[in-house]
Parts: C-alpha cells; sequence; structure tokens
C-alpha cells in the first residue's frame, strides 16, 4: 500500500515536472514589454497571429494562428510534414496553394530575444513552426526557399540556439533544393559543435555529389583531419566514418589523412574502422595492402561440411575464410583492389551448398554490405563475383524461401551501382505488398541516409551518373514510387518514400545541373 501511494505520488510529482517543463524547446514567449511591442507590431506577426493589448504595455498573444485550417493542419502534422495528409497531398501534386508561401513566412527570423538569440518569427502563433518549416519547405517548395533556410544557419548564434539539435534539418533541405550556390553557408556551420553534430554527417554523406571548388575542398579536408578526426571527443567521433566516406569518395592524398584512416582501420568492430577500412580499398592504398592480406591468410580454415544430395547425405572438404564483420570488410576491401586471394575469399562468402543454401549468411549479408561502398574502378573488378551469386539467388528463392530478405538485402546493395538486375529485382518488390520489403528497399533508396550504415544497406542511398543509375533509370524509379504511394496505408513507409525520392531527386538535379 505504501509503495502504492509512492508511486502515485511520484506520478503526480512527474506530472506537474512535465506540464510546467513540458513546452517544446523551439518554442518562446516575448515576456519583455518592449520585446512584446516588436512582436506585436510586425507585420508578419499581424498576418498570422492574433495579438490583443492589455494595458500598460503588455500584449496577448494566441497560441493558434488566426487561420482555422491552418490550426487544424498544424494540429495533425505537430510530428512533421512527411508524416500527415497534407504533406502526402503535396507529394501527390495535390496540395492546397497558399502554403509554400506560410511555409516561408514560418522560416523568417529575428533576434527578439532579450538575451540577443534569434527565435523563428511565427513560433508565437505555435510551437515548432519555424523547425517544422525547414523540412517542410524542400517539399511544398518556395522561390526563395533557399535563401530563407540559409538565413537560418549563417551565424553561430543561429545554429546554437535557434536550431541546437535541430541545425540538420536546414542542411538536409538546402541538399534536397539543389542549393549548391549555399555550399558556403553549409561549410561555415560545420564548425558548430553546440548540441549535435548530425549536420556534419548529413553534408559529408552526399557532399561528393557536387563538385567542390578548391577552396571549399580545402576547408572540408582541414574540418576532418584538423578537428574530427584527432578528437576525443565523443560528440565529434560520430562524424568520422562520414568523413571518411568523403575523403575516400573524392580520392584524398592527404598524408595526414591517410595516416588516421589507417590508425581507425585496427579499430576492430566500430563503425570508424568499418568506414577507415571501406576508404583505404577505394583509395588502393599499399600499406593497407599487405596489413588485409596477412589478415585474411590468417582467417584461412578447411572444413568438413554435409549436404543432403537427393536421397543421401555426402561429407566434403571446403576451404573457408572466417566469416566475422572486420574480416569481411577487409577482404572486400581487398577485393576491390584487384587481389585474386581476397577474390577466392569473396567466392565464398556469397557462394552456396550443394543443397542450395548459403554458406553462411552474415558472411552473405557482410560481403554485399561492404561491396556497396566500393568505388566505381573497385566496383568493375568484383561485380560479376557479386552479380552472378546475385542472380542465381534469385532462382533458388523457389527452394530458399528463408533466403528472400537476404536476396533483397543484396538486391539493394548491387542497385546502389546500377545494376540492372538488382533494379528489376527491386522494382519488383515496390510493386508487390510486402511493406516490410518495400521499407527496406526504400531505405536503401535514402529515405535512411545520415545514419552509419551496418551491415544490410550500404551508404544508404543510389548513385546517379558515373558509377550508378543512369538519369533516366533513376527518374522510372521515382515515377514508380510516386505512383504506388497512395496504396500504401503505413505512415511510417509514407515517410520512407518521401524521403527517398526527395534524395534521388535531388542526385538526379545535381547530374543534370551539372552541380
Amino acid at each position: 500500500m505504501k509503495q502504492g501511494m509512492r508511486n502515485l505520488s511520484m506520478g503526480i510529482v512527474l506530472g506537474l515536472v512535465l506540464l510546467l517543463h513540458g513546452h517544446d524547446s523551439h518554442a518562446w514567449r516575448p515576456y519583455d514589454k518592449a520585446i512584446q511591442k516588436k512582436v506585436a507590431n510586425d507585420p508578419l506577426v499581424k498576418k498570422y497571429v492574433k495579438a490583443r493589448h492589455l494595458g500598460n504595455g503588455h500584449y496577448a498573444f494566441s497560441s493558434q494562428f488566426k487561420n482555422d485550417r491552418l490550426n487544424r493542419m498544424m494540429q495533425q502534422c505537430r510530428g512533421g510534414f512527411f508524416t500527415c495528409a497534407e504533406g502526402w497531398k503535396v507529394f501527390r501534386g495535390k496540395g492546397r496553394p497558399g502554403l509554400a508561401q506560410f511555409f516561408a513566412d514560418a522560416l523568417r527570423v529575428a533576434p527578439w530575444r532579450k538575451d540577443g538569440k534569434w527565435v523563428f518569427k511565427l513560433n508565437t502563433g505555435y510551437p515548432r513552426t519555424g523547425y517544422l518549416a525547414t523540412e517542410a519547405i524542400a517539399l511544398f517548395g518556395h522561390k526563395q526557399a533557399a535563401d530563407l533556410l540559409a538565413k537560418t544557419i549563417d551565424n553561430q548564434s543561429k545554429l546554437s540556439y535557434l536550431l541546437c539539435r535541430g541545425k540538420f534539418q536546414p542542411y538536409v533541405s538546402l541538399w534536397r533544393l539543389g542549393a549548391k550556390h549555399k555550399l558556403d553557408v553549409m561549410i561555415k556551420g560545420l564548425t558548430n559543435h553546440r548540441c549535435t553534430t548530425r549536420h556534419v554527417r548529413e553534408l559529408l554523406h552526399r557532399l561528393d555529389a557536387w563538385t567542390l571548388s578548391k577552396a571549399q575542398k580545402k576547408k572540408v579536408l582541414d574540418l576532418c583531419v584538423e578537428t574530427i578526426f584527432p578528437s576525443a571527443e565523443s560528440r565529434l567521433q560520430q562524424s568520422i566514418p562520414a568523413c571518411a566516406q568523403y575523403l575516400g569518395r573524392v580520392g584524398t592524398k592527404n598524408s595526414d589523412a591517410l595516416e588516421f584512416l589507417v590508425k581507425f582501420s585496427g579499430g576492430g568492430d566500430t563503425p570508424s574502422a568499418f568506414a577507415a577500412r571501406r576508404t583505404l580499398g577505394n583509395l588502393s592504398h599499399r600499406g593497407s595492402k599487405k596489413v588485409f592480406r596477412a589478415a585474411l591468410k590468417s582467417s584461412f580454415r578447411k572444413r568438413q561440411r554435409s549436404a543432403r544430395v537427393g536421397r543421401r547425405v555426402r561429407r566434403f572438404t571446403i576451404q573457408t575464410w572466417a566469416e566475422n564483420q572486420k574480416n569481411v570488410s577487409q577482404g572486400v576491401a581487398l577485393a576491390a583492389m584487384g587481389d585474386r586471394y581476397a577474390k577466392k575469399a569473396l567466392r565464398y562468402w556469397v557462394g552456396f551448398l550443394r543443397d542450395g543454401s548459403f554458406h553462411n549468411t552474415s558472411a552473405w549479408a557482410y560481403a554485399f554490405n561492404e561491396a556497396a561502398f566500393a568505388s566505381p574502378k573497385g566496383w568493375k573488378r568484383i561485380r560479376s563475383i557479386l552479380a552472378k551469386a546475385f542472380k542465381k539467388g534469385v532462382k533458388l528463392l523457389r527452394k530458399r524461401p528463408n533466403h528472400k530478405r537476404y536476396i533483397t538485402q543484396a538486391a539493394i546493395n548491387l542497385l546502389q551501382h546500377g545494376d540492372k538486375s538488382a533494379l528489376k529485382y527491386v522494382m519488383k518488390v515496390i510493386r508487390g505488398n510486402d511493406m516490410h520489403e518495400i521499407q527496406e528497399v526504400l531505405s536503401g533508396c535514402g529515405s535512411t541516409l545520415g545514419k552509419d550504415a551496418g551491415t544490410r544497406w550500404g551508404p544508404r542511398h543510389l548513385r546517379v551518373g558515373k558509377g550508378g543509375l543512369s538519369v533516366k533509370t533513376a527518374q522510372k524509379l521515382v515515377k514508380l514510387i510516386r505512383r504506388k504511394f497512395k496504396f500504401w496505408g503505413s505512415r511510417h513507409l509514407k515517410v520512407h518514400a518521401i524521403r527517398a525520392v526527395l534524395e534521388i531527386e535531388a542526385r538526379i538535379t545535381a547530374v543534370k545541373k551539372r552541380l
């Protein structure tokens, strides 16, 4: 009984705490009289928000917009405009006119806080309005969208206090809009590490798709080599994989960068170690060849296996290499450098037993995932091995339906290099009714880009142009996702679809406009 009363008391206290402090961190209230007057007389605020003069210089601001339709929309879309019906209508080309202007207005900022910190003007009408607009504007569109987004990240105060943990979203939206002309502002903001460094990862995972000036390249290189790589701070260390991937994609020859990558590559099963091995493989780093080959040879074993052939169970000897992810990552990197011994190991990892089952399901997943990170040049060296294994896997699906998730994962990995067989398989999945499989495909197409890759989806985006899908093929894939969108009843799946399409379209834009 006492315990129950204690729990009840704690529940009441917790409820009061949430009531008092549960307002969103992006909301603000202009308590100072001078600031209240500025807000009440601002033309933009007056356009949307009710302000009532209370006398003695004080004003009361409504917690809602004047327009009831806006209120209902903001209430329904409080989790973001990719998650609600209004955003889905826009994605399907059926959105309400005028909303783009509302989101453009919602991005307007002012230094109204008494402490000098910046605020979104329309947050007086509804909490999080400005922050939600940083994502929504890329979907709803506006001719001034890029300018307005850039103005939310153009100084340290805005990054630190206006956006804080959400500062990655203007970066993603500027990318989706193809706003390369704002890249200098974006790069400058990469030095702001207050609250989070997610904006660093989000940009670097995409940045190789744009052509940078010599000065811009140097700034990014210096950020990685002078700040992120040597840091002992966990927040900065989270960006090591993104830096490594970017430097590998642009073919860095910087000696300090290479020395750091060699150091990270021996880090066991950490994201930084995997990223470093992939990059060293893409760069055909000479010193790493010897290390990777020695590790691969030490993992070699001969084993006895059994398989049912007809009515009999037969035993036979096979050559094997350890199937752990670290070993596979080194082996695939080495194979992409053209090493014959590593190619032999790769054939084993993506091979089959005589009864049609995989040698090892984990090895299959690791190998295809690692291969997805290969450079176009490295991919050419290992493509035939993986393409052959994939085709055989598809044929064996009738006998081995339990292999389906692994075949789908392989298709996603191959599609990231523009493989035609994988494209055919993936489009069949999108036309189908397996919602889990469709989500897997959308994740590999870019809906989860920004997260460091694990063991399934590779770099989590599709290459468009050199080493990937042609613009025409990418557009065909986008058209199919848009057409199937209305038939997907899952809110979660719809969010994945919108993000994947915006990501693919941004890469199409980068190629077509030669950004």
